[in-house]
């Protein structure tokens, strides 16, 4: 059945406008704007809370959450560039949308994660453990008053893991409606006959180019939103997966409740920074891919002219689609780099603690 491609992160974009994440072009009501500041609030307070207990154990959630705004506020501060990405998708024709199977793991794996912080209370009742350690001006030792507190905080790590993990998914549906694009672009130029005549052929070519182009200028487009937001993710990746290896071969109880959460946190957000080298990899070869159908095709029997446009555009496509955060290109070879990086931190970290 086709589909239109808007309908590829219909889902993520419900999630983000409920929580006030998402760009909106028309003036918005009071309680909407209201809604948005209520979501920040709680996500400030929750960083402000966790600043107050031991450092080392919170510094995973307190860097995951500021990744979490960092990537809202550079949401809303692209309204324009966003309504540029509605306004070309929607004018996409329909067609089968081949959106990654990695997209439903990475969400399974976040919800797994939270269904382990909430039964924490479970695995050892007598301790009255929290997910995160803080500053509290009451008592949450008693029963009823540590479960409240206990609900509250599960709350609000699930608010700030879908406002963060909804905006990943986001960018990974747009990079994954770009190759479906440049898939869609292969067709047209295998589907163009070179023995027909020059003319009809050369505006089939033109077709080709211009819709090449655009799609060039989505990728630019969407690079302009994320490109920041990606480098600060990776950086943090770096960090949230050396502690998080640090804390569990070092510092744990093997096996334990918090062990159990931590292994799973870790394999989330291994998942997370493959996804996104994975399609920026995934465009990359793609794009490539369009120079390979340029040489397949019958160009021997085209007139001479249309085999000068033919190398041109080979020419071209021989300057990958490439995905950038600031310096660095998101392809698999920056997985391994950060993997590296994590590792080299987590022995530098051994090497303190056990000094």
């Amino acid at each position: 059945m086709k589909t239109q491609f808007q309908k590829a992160f219909q889902k993520e974009k419900w999630i983000l406008t409920s929580l006030g994440s998402y760009p909106q072009w028309e003036p918005e009501a009071l309680w909407q704007h209201c809604r948005r500041f209520f979501c920040m609030t709680v996500s400030i307070t929750y960083i402000t809370l966790m600043c107050t207990g031991p450092l080392l154990e919170n510094s995973i959630m307190i860097l995951c959450t500021v990744m979490g705004v960092v990537k809202e506020m550079q949401l809303l501060f692209s309204k324009q560039q966003f309504r540029e990405i509605e306004e070309y998708i929607g004018s996409m024709k329909p067609c089968k949308i081949p959106i990654s199977r990695l997209l439903g793991s990475f969400r399974n794996s976040v919800v797994t994660v939270i269904i382990f912080l909430g039964l924490m209370p479970y695995t050892k009742r007598s301790l009255r453990m929290l997910p995160y350690k803080s500053w509290l001006p009451y008592d949450v030792s008693r029963a009823p008053v540590y479960y409240v507190t206990f609900v509250a905080e599960v709350l609000t790590i699930i608010m700030a893991a879908f406002t963060n993990t909804t905006i990943d998914v986001l960018y990974y549906c747009l990079i994954d409606i770009c190759c479906a694009e440049l898939d869609l672009l292969k067709m047209e130029l295998m589907e163009i006959d070179m023995s027909e005549s020059y003319e009809v052929v050369q505006n089939k070519l033109k077709n080709v180019v211009i819709y090449h182009q655009r799609i060039i200028r989505l990728v630019e487009v969407i690079q302009d939103v994320f490109s920041s937001v990606v480098f600060i993710q990776c950086m943090t990746s770096v960090l949230v997966i050396c502690f998080l290896g640090f804390q569990i071969v070092y510092v744990d109880e093997i096996p334990s409740g918090k062990a159990t959460i931590e292994v799973s946190f870790i394999g989330c957000m291994l998942l997370q920074i493959f996804s996104y080298c994975w399609f920026g990899q995934s465009i990359m070869m793609k794009s490539l891919e369009v120079a390979d159908v340029c040489y397949n095709s019958n160009w021997y029997d085209a007139d001479l002219r249309i085999r000068k446009m033919i190398f041109i555009i080979m020419e071209r496509c021989k300057q990958p689609l490439e995905l950038r955060a600031k310096i660095i290109t998101i392809n698999l070879q920056t997985l391994l780099a950060i993997l590296r990086s994590s590792y080299s931190y987590m022995a530098i970290l051994r090497t303190l603690y056990s000094d």
